[in-house]
């Protein structure tokens, strides 16, 4: 996972290869993402569930084979198509990624067998697949390709303001938020809900595979949530309001 092409361990920093990479992100089992000054993002390490969205589940450990598929996103430069937002979540054999344009449109890939890719579905999806409000219909399984996403439902989601990638091992879920701005926005929820993870509905433990209206106890909507956190592996999130 260090993108050095082998499995030693080192003790002390060693230099990943190239001179042109602008950030960083890490998740806590085996994966690493980067991303370069000309816009391309790259993944390496773990990929049984396809979370380094290259299309298939071989692990990478060769940086020059190791660019995430951007047929979905294209290349993410300037301002509408920046990343604004990058959330990974290291579950080993399930996980999976997000990840926020400038301009609020979403992405996510990997793990999806409790529909916490927000996708309408629970295929694996191999390759980043923008969000969509009620998702897609007739996807391939595996998603191996922005062509064979299926047919998507709804709109486009364009003003994404934060994304969260929650929970851990297979009792997987996600948080979106989605408005103006961190203080002006509705927070939506999918996934894994048999500990009322999502808080849809006050007795509701039912997964969701679509994006659902966060609530609290007496139904209103949550809104203006600044921050979610969820303990990795347990099944408890924590929200945070403006």
């Amino acid at each position: 996972d260090l993108g050095l092409n082998n499995r030693t361990n080192y003790s002390s920093p060693v230099q990943i290869p190239g001179t042109t990479w602008s950030d960083v992100a890490f998740d806590w089992y085996m994966n690493s993402y980067a991303i370069k000054t000309d816009g391309t993002l790259w993944g390496w390490g773990y990929n049984t569930s396809g979370q380094l969205g290259q299309g298939d589940t071989s692990n990478r450990s060769n940086l020059s084979s190791s660019r995430v598929d951007s047929n979905a996103f294209g290349t993410l430069t300037g301002t509408n198509q920046r990343v604004k937002k990058f959330s990974c979540n290291g579950s080993g054999s399930h996980g999976f990624n997000a990840l926020v344009r400038g301009d609020g449109r979403a992405y996510t890939w990997g793990y999806n067998g409790r529909g916490n890719l927000g996708h309408n579905h629970t295929n694996r999806c191999q390759v980043p697949i923008q969000v969509r409000t009620t998702g897609y219909s007739g996807p391939s399984n595996p998603v191996t390709s922005t062509g064979n996403q299926g047919s998507g439902q709804g709109s486009v989601v364009t003003d994404c303001v934060d994304f969260w990638t929650c929970g851990g091992d297979s009792h997987v879920f996600s948080y979106m938020s989605r408005g103006s701005s961190i203080t002006n926005n509705t927070l939506y929820a999918c996934g894994y809900n048999g500990y009322y993870n999502l808080s849809n509905s006050s007795n509701n433990t039912s997964q969701q595979n679509n994006f659902q209206t966060v609530r609290f106890r007496n139904n209103s909507t949550f809104t203006n949530a600044m921050m979610v956190e969820t303990n990795q592996g347990h099944n408890s999130s924590y929200i945070s309001m403006a």
